[in-house]
């Protein structure tokens, strides 16, 4: 009799175990779809062009750039014995324009004395997205000899382009002056996909891109030659400091005097000629900024008050040319 309570009491503790485990990676699980939802919310509003990163990854207790919302809860679920939570790296990209994100929830037993954890369950949850649903095409006028352009960044992220090549804005030498049919433009070293192409407008003959670098995220290029800047050996990256990222970018001027980015803290950074006023930053003449250092466009200037980066400064929106206009 004796043997069979302790057969019957070790098969109910197992079965409990079992229970308990079962719920344990189901709330995990549930955890992960949470993340999955915020991921999809943050695309969204993006563009589909992720803000977070590896280093920075969202959680319940983050924004869409990653970084910490004071007060919100770090948890999707939390009691005295258990707490549930998500991390959520940032997307890779494949060859066919596609982000996938992948999701860890986790689940942490907590022990009742000092809410330490003492045991932890992971369950991960992946969904794919397409962010480029159509081509986008734009075209250029330049004062070189065949002077036009077109270029095409497919649904896929492969840039095309066709016209001059002058200034070796479609690639090396080898191609001649005039690309008679479509050739894939090679991106910049490091960049696995081409998100927007921006053409120069009259008077410079010259290609400017966001793309996405395997290290430093959306990034802003240029290759060809304008009035401030010569890349007709490959491309420049335009120097935005520290771990900002490239949102948005317009070539402004009939020579391509300048151009401005949009950066990932909402402020524009300008480069190149200031013979007008070009770049807004209170001068109207002088050397020409260069494209490896641009300088913010202080909008404190119109609107005295906060600079930026404290609380009530200015930010910018969205960014706008008469030529040289993104697609």
């Amino acid at each position: 009799m004796f043997v069979v309570l302790t057969s019957a009491m070790a098969l109910l503790s197992s079965t409990i175990s079992a229970l308990n485990e079962k719920y344990y990676n189901q709330v995990a699980s549930e955890a992960a779809q949470s993340g999955i939802a915020m991921a999809e919310m943050c695309l969204r509003q993006s563009s589909y062009q992720p803000a977070w990163t590896d280093t920075k990854p969202l959680r319940p207790n983050t924004d869409c750039n990653g970084d910490l919302v004071s007060g919100r809860d770090s948890t999707v679920m939390s009691t005295t014995t258990i707490r549930t939570t998500f991390a959520v790296p940032r997307p890779e990209v494949d060859s066919n324009a596609s982000l996938h994100v992948s999701v860890t929830g986790k689940t942490e037993l907590l022990r009742t004395t000092n809410q330490a954890v003492w045991r932890m369950y992971t369950q991960t949850a992946a969904e794919t997205s397409r962010y480029l649903d159509s081509p986008q095409i734009a075209g250029g006028a330049g004062w070189k000899d065949s002077g036009h352009n077109g270029y095409m960044l497919a649904s896929n992220g492969t840039l095309y382009g066709w016209g001059d090549n002058t200034s070796s804005q479609l690639g090396d030498s080898t191609l001649g002056t005039t690309v008679t049919s479509p050739v894939t433009i090679t991106p910049p070293a490091g960049v696995t996909l081409v998100k927007r192409v921006f053409n120069s407008g009259q008077g410079a003959s010259i290609l400017c891109i966001i793309g996405t670098d395997q290290s430093q995220g959306d990034q802003a290029y240029c290759r060809g030659m304008s009035g401030f800047f010569d890349a007709t050996a490959g491309w420049l990256r335009v120097g935005l400091a520290g771990s900002l990222t490239a949102l948005d970018m317009v070539v402004n001027g009939y020579g391509a005097d300048s151009i401005c980015v949009l950066a990932s803290n909402q402020q524009a950074y300008c480069a190149g000629s200031n013979d007008s006023g070009y770049l807004g930053n209170g001068a109207t003449s002088g050397a020409a900024v260069p494209i490896s250092a641009p300088t913010r466009f202080r909008l404190d200037l119109a609107n005295p008050g906060p600079v930026s980066g404290s609380a009530g400064a200015l930010t910018v929106k969205k960014i706008f040319s008469q030529t040289g206009s993104p697609v």
